[in-house]
């Protein structure tokens, strides 16, 4: 007959077991978790997944060779910022809002301001 003891060792180690190998799916819900998802299928060059990641319209204009020029990028490492796009109309003027999450009270905030040059405010447009 098994004692208690040895009962309970068996049950916590079952509940460890189970407990341990419950996967955390990534889901696209967050800037962070987006930039995640598309730099692993950047770096396993899955550009399947990496265009179910895409707006409906942006799929429409994407070619086989915007996907060619991602061959061969990857990094064991990769450092993942958030930015925020700002375009004031009237002055023809883009601002970069570089945000990070603040641990401490779990709020984003801006780290820093980056006034785009006007010669390359062209890359930010949607034409």
């Amino acid at each position: 007959m098994i004692n208690s003891t040895r009962l309970i060792f068996i049950l916590l180690l079952l509940i460890l077991t189970v407990g341990c190998t419950h996967e955390k799916i990534v889901k696209p819900d967050s800037p962070e978790n987006l930039s995640y998802l598309a730099s692993v299928a950047i770096n396993n060059q899955d550009f399947n997944e990496l265009k179910s990641y895409f707006t409906d319209s942006s799929k429409e204009t994407l070619d086989d060779q915007y996907f060619e020029d991602l061959i061969g990028i990857n990094s064991h490492g990769v450092e993942h910022r958030t930015y925020s796009l700002l375009r004031m109309i009237d002055q023809d003027q883009i601002v970069l809002l570089e945000i990070v999450k603040n641990p401490e009270n779990n709020n984003y905030e801006i780290q820093n301001i980056i006034k785009v040059p006007k010669e390359y405010g062209e890359l930010f447009s949607n034409k």
